[in-house]
């Protein structure tokens, strides 16, 4: 388990875009959280739009990381995250913390 100061616990996951142009939620299940820190993969060869529903994330209309970059977003649940990129198989590594 990763340690972050000041939070009860934290975990990380990958998530990958299957398809370029579809939005997908980050998880497809509640999972309460007190922030998320995601990274766009270094690997990735497009970027990633990011929102919190699949109309805002669709390429053009979210916001969006380039490889490496990373953010971190306050919100109470993951399941609330959406992402989609620019090529197939680009993805994010997401820090969740409880």
């Amino acid at each position: 388990m990763v340690k972050h100061e000041g939070y009860a616990k934290a975990y990380t996951f990958h998530k990958l875009v299957t398809a370029a142009g579809t939005p997908e939620k980050l998880v497809e299940h509640s999972e309460p959280c007190a922030q998320i820190k995601m990274k766009a993969l270094r690997t990735n060869t497009g970027y990633i739009e990011y929102g919190f529903d699949g109309v805002e994330t669709i390429i053009g209309r979210g916001e969006e990381l380039i490889p490496k970059e990373f953010t971190v977003i306050p919100i109470d649940n993951v399941e609330k995250v959406w992402i989609d990129s620019t090529v197939n198989g680009d993805g994010v590594r997401v820090v969740v913390m409880v």
